[in-house]
């Protein structure tokens, strides 16, 4: 499984803690239950990506994706809570490094569980900016997205996994965005910011890999 979440932090990187501890929990009538698997992902293997500058007139932005493994199974239908900390649970000083908020789509806002970290959770009324890609029992292909902007230009790389025909064909929101050789990678290159979904066919069949989401914040 993949974590992908979006923070905004005080420039120069020093917020950052090195280190993103991870939690998943069970869902307790609409609040964080009980912790049923937890990792912490350290150095090289957290990807952040500089987004941009000067949100709200101050913080950076990044764009942040580690990997769970071994992976995790979770059921379809089930509601999940995903935990972030910034560095190690003994950590306890605000290092001004926050998950960032995205738009209300209908679904739980996030709960805060404060130093000393005790289990008591209370309703930030925000809704968090993060997706999970993963697998299912009946797919082979496997896709992970990455947002770039490269001057000025923006950019989503995608690569992928398990997929046997020659070529594959590119969704994007569901339209098809291009048929391309099955080389395990390709570019998609887009003129507008937005919130975008895509996933990997083999070529006319509906043999699809996992959706991935990617956006492009701010002006």
């Amino acid at each position: 499984m993949i974590v992908n979440f979006w923070d905004i932090e005080a420039p120069g990187g020093a917020a950052y803690q090195g280190e993103i501890d991870w939690t998943l929990y069970a869902d307790a009538g609409g609040t964080p239950g009980a912790a049923f698997a937890s990792g912490t992902a350290a150095g090289v293997d957290v990807t952040r990506t500089f987004i941009q500058c000067c949100v709200l007139g101050l913080f950076d932005e990044y764009s942040n994706t580690f990997n769970i493994s071994p992976g995790v199974a979770l059921t379809a239908g089930t509601t999940y809570w995903l935990g972030l900390h910034n560095g190690p649970l003994t950590f306890t000083t605000r290092s001004e490094f926050y998950w960032e908020t995205t738009n209300f789509n209908g679904t739980f806002t996030g709960h805060e569980d404060q130093a000393p970290f005790d289990g008591v959770w209370f309703d930030n009324a925000q809704e968090h900016a993060f997706n999970l890609e993963g697998t299912t029992s009946t797919g082979n292909i496997r896709l992970r997205a990455r947002a770039r902007i490269a001057d000025g230009t923006k950019l989503v790389l995608l690569h992928w996994t398990g997929a046997n025909s020659d070529t594959v064909d590119i969704y994007r929101n569901d339209a098809l965005r291009a048929t391309v050789n099955n080389d395990g990678e390709h570019t998609d290159v887009l003129t507008e910011r937005g919130i975008y979904a895509y996933k990997v066919c083999e070529a006319g069949t509906t043999n699809c890999s996992n959706e991935v989401e990617v956006r492009f914040r701010g002006p």
